[in-house]
């Protein structure tokens, strides 16, 4: 099994500097075609930068007016940058399904022009991230291995938009347990960091390397998951803990490292992983820091040590409740606790008790299943 491993994944959406030189088609376009185009898509691209707090329905109201720009352009070129951004506008509000639909025909109209540009390429990138956070894996690989395909050629100057493409078929490899497409991007990826690791700041760095040792666990090569776990966590030991998504992700690493050491019978160097864990900042509504708890306590328990692990398991329920006593946090925290209380120690009666609040708050908070 492999240890628990959060998606680290970003849609570059809308917020990558616009490349003027990335589009080969402005040789081919009428001077007033190509400038009216390129403040067109600044606007655009503005508008929804401007969006406070990614709002709803100011999102909404602006793919309206988005689409009223199709009833005035007719240039084909700047209908796929139309295209472009209502595929950023819906997938900003949670419409995903829409925002698929935007986002290929963006792949449509660019590739009948013979146009790959930097719009085309976030849009392949954006339809892998999307099918792949909705379980729909093998879509997933195939937008971003045809983003991978042009990567070089397209960012031959940006490394870290090649590598974004390489972990992201990592990613979603190691999920399919498509070995021979782990190993292809992962020897890519190990090759372009030995080039350019100085171009990328600690926290990438760790996240990289977090990824690659995540696809070496699942092929139970554990030898070479160590290998690039250590390296990533010399990386996020330098990294900002003041940010509570890099805790989250070193609190992932630390707790996979664990796992690691286990299946190595490296025994001495386990509790280290949860000792450092426990030192970093805790995040606040975080599902990271509850699993990284209860996987301590499993440890703990499998050693021997059951109350101790209780006490961990305990601590966590109590660390959420203090947080936020009516969050789906905490409830996931009494759930864990519960299950300690009835698999390790056989104490059902009391684990009945913490499963009754964790069903009375699911009745109340459907949407909060997980």
């Amino acid at each position: 099994m492999m240890p628990f491993f959060k998606k680290i994944l970003l849609l570059l959406l809308i917020c990558c500097i616009y490349y003027p030189r990335l589009h080969a088609s402005y040789s081919m376009e009428d001077n007033n075609v190509a400038q009216q185009r390129y403040e067109l898509i600044q606007s655009m691209r503005n508008k929804i930068l401007s969006v406070p707090q990614m709002n709803k329905q100011q999102l909404k109201e602006l793919s309206y007016e988005f689409l009223h720009y199709l009833d005035i352009y007719s240039d084909s070129l700047i209908r796929s940058d139309i295209y472009y951004f209502l595929g950023s506008c819906y997938s900003f509000q949670g419409e995903d399904s829409t925002s698929i639909n935007w986002y290929k025909k963006v792949l449509l109209y660019k590739e009948s022009l013979g146009v790959v540009d930097i719009h085309y390429m976030n849009a392949l990138y954006n339809l892998s991230v999307l099918y792949y956070n909705n379980g729909d894996d093998k879509e997933a690989l195939v937008y971003c291995d045809k983003y991978c395909s042009h990567s070089e050629e397209v960012f031959n100057q940006i490394p870290n938009r090649i590598l974004q493409g390489y972990m992201m078929a990592i990613l979603i490899s190691t999920e399919m347990m498509e070995a021979d497409t782990f190993y292809e991007y992962s020897a890519k990826s190990i090759s372009m960091l030995a080039n350019h690791e100085g171009d990328f700041n600690p926290t990438d760095l760790g996240n990289f390397y977090l990824a690659i040792g995540s696809g070496y666990y699942a092929t139970n090569d554990f030898n070479n998951a160590r290998v690039y776990y250590e390296k990533a966590e010399q990386f996020f030991s330098k990294s900002d803990m003041s940010n509570n998504s890099i805790v989250d992700n070193y609190l992932i690493l630390l707790a996979s490292l664990a796992k690691v050491y286990e299946k190595m019978e490296l025994d001495n160097k386990i509790l280290g992983c949860y000792t450092k864990g426990l030192k970093l900042p805790v995040p606040s509504n975080s599902f990271i820091v509850v699993l990284f708890y209860d996987s301590y306590a499993a440890y703990l328990n499998s050693i021997g040590q059951i109350d101790a692990g209780e006490e961990v398991v305990y601590n966590a329920m109590q660390l959420t409740k203090r947080q936020n006593p009516n969050s789906k946090y905490h409830i996931l925290a009494v759930s864990c606790y519960a299950s300690y209380l009835a698999t390790y120690k056989n104490d059902l009666k009391t684990a009945s008790e913490y499963y009754k609040q964790c069903m009375t708050y699911c009745d109340s908070h459907p949407d909060d299943y997980y």
